[in-house]
């Protein structure tokens, strides 16, 4: 009698990746659906958006390398999209964490790149900035070039870094000044991270800003409106709760010996219910750290109102 052999798996069977992928499809479009509101819109303009910085990017050097990570983000982004309009698409399914990234990628590294590209000493920041493979730096750097986006847009003169994640040059009303990047990724790090910045600002020998990365300590609860422009109000309201209690904190870390002033950063999402789009928002608010008769504080008052015509 014949021995028996194991029978080979007929090819209509799925394979263990294919279920896995299918079961993080499953998923992700789970998340996606419990954001009530959400369209593909949101996610087809992101990827034209990365698209763009790749064309842009690798024009500045005529290589592809700078730009792939930009190419890699639209091909995560449009895939979103296409399963958001059909679940049944032969898209790949791709982790919310990788989606997250890109997201946060092409809505803070858009306007640095558009702003900062207008000049090569820009461009140097940017590439120098793309090539950092430290995640903390990194973090940190991009946290630097965001304002100084911000500083160019509103009319202040801003010297950028050419250490990756270090401090920058300010020139306010003919006074010179620094910022130096705070970057904690929990609560626990705040206290740290704002101790390290006044230190570089005690090292660069200048009076300063403190720019703080405010999004991993903020509660995520989703924001929904009629509006968008309603969204963005909302989100500085948000920021703006976290500043007055940040401001307490880091004047009881470190006072206002050296900083004398703290931005606070964050990318922030909201749906739009009337439009069932999904909005990304950068935020940036400021709040004085000295005295209002601390003879800093009118460089602090020319420093917001450029912030204000940045519409940052």
């Amino acid at each position: 009698m014949p021995t028996p052999t194991p029978q080979s798996p007929t090819t209509d069977a799925p394979s263990p990746l294919a279920r896995a992928l299918a079961a993080q499809s499953a998923a992700q479009l789970g998340d996606l659906s419990r954001a009530r509101g959400v369209d593909a819109s949101t996610f087809a303009s992101l990827a034209d958006r990365a698209r763009g910085l790749a064309d842009t990017i690798g024009a500045w050097d005529g290589t592809a390398d700078s730009a792939d990570p930009f190419r890699a983000h639209a091909a995560v982004l449009g895939d979103v999209a296409r399963l958001i309009e059909d679940p049944k698409a032969s898209a790949i399914p791709h982790s919310n964490d990788r989606i997250y990234s890109a997201v946060l990628d092409i809505t803070e590294l858009d306007p640095i790149v558009r702003t900062l590209g207008a000049t090569e000493s820009g461009r140097a920041a940017v590439r120098r900035h793309l090539g950092t493979a430290d995640a903390a730096i990194a973090r940190a750097d991009r946290l630097v070039l965001a304002f100084a986006g911000v500083c160019k847009r509103g009319g202040i003169g801003i010297t950028l870094p050419e250490i990756p994640g270090s401090t920058a040059g300010l020139e306010i009303d003919g006074w010179r000044a620094a910022c130096a990047p705070a970057a904690p990724l929990a609560d626990a790090g705040f206290e740290p991270s704002i101790r390290d910045a006044e230190t570089a600002l005690r090292a660069r020998k200048r009076p300063g800003l403190i720019i703080l990365e405010a999004g991993p300590l903020l509660d995520w609860d989703p924001i929904r409106v009629a509006e968008d422009r309603v969204a963005i109000g909302v989100m500085h309201d948000r920021l703006d709760a976290f500043m007055v209690r940040g401001r307490d904190r880091v004047l009881d870390c470190i006072g206002d010996d050296q900083a004398f002033g703290l931005v606070v950063h964050a990318t922030l999402p909201a749906t739009n219910a009337a439009s069932k789009r999904m909005l990304f928002a950068e935020c940036f608010r400021a709040v004085n750290l000295c005295e209002a008769d601390d003879p800093r504080a009118d460089g602090f008052r020319t420093l917001a109102e450029a912030m204000g015509r940045a519409k940052a």
